[in-house]
């Protein structure tokens, strides 16, 4: 809300990817006449139906969203994108480095929401987001299984959803 007094913005549209989604979604119910209209994509907010291959290995402690390595870069392309594409060694070793230096601090932050609001934080306020939502999901998606989009066409009056084919989170 600090950002937005600051930006003097009176109402706009909000956009929101994974855990963003979540944020967006929360306020967007929180603040219902501010947003003109809303998407959220692979949104973070709803336990699904069917468990990602996400939720099972995070069950088991591990988190396959954030890399300190080029091995675990290839690993996180596997959860992410459908098709994950071969980039030069050189580029995965600076990312993998880049990526290190906030590998802890994501982390801490994800799973302190996740174990304070947990999985399904968002659910008990989609009736309360009033803005034109577009749900968009990877129909392959292995983050957030895309059943989750039809929790949120039902939750959210005016929404409606776009399933993406062959395409991940």
């Amino acid at each position: 809300e600090e950002c937005v007094k600051a930006l003097k913005l009176d109402s706009f549209h909000l956009v929101g990817l994974s855990l963003g989604g979540g944020i967006s979604g929360l306020y967007s119910s929180m603040y219902p006449d501010r947003i003109k209209t809303l998407t959220l994509m692979d949104s973070y907010g709803v336990k699904p139906v069917a468990e990602s291959d996400f939720l099972k290995v995070y069950a088991r402690g591990e988190n396959p969203l954030f890399f300190r390595t080029p091995a675990e870069y290839d690993l996180t392309m596997t959860y992410v994108v459908d098709k994950p594409q071969d980039i030069p060694a050189h580029f995965k070793s600076y990312l993998a480095k880049e990526s290190s230096k906030r590998y802890d601090a994501y982390s801490a932050a994800m799973k302190n929401e996740i174990n304070v609001q947990g999985w399904d934080m968002l659910r008990p306020h989609l009736s309360r987001i009033k803005a034109p939502t577009l749900v968009l999901w990877g129909e392959k998606d292995r983050v957030f299984h895309v059943s989750c989009a039809e929790i949120f066409r039902k939750g959210i009056w005016n929404s409606r959803v776009e399933i993406i084919r062959d395409a991940g989170h």
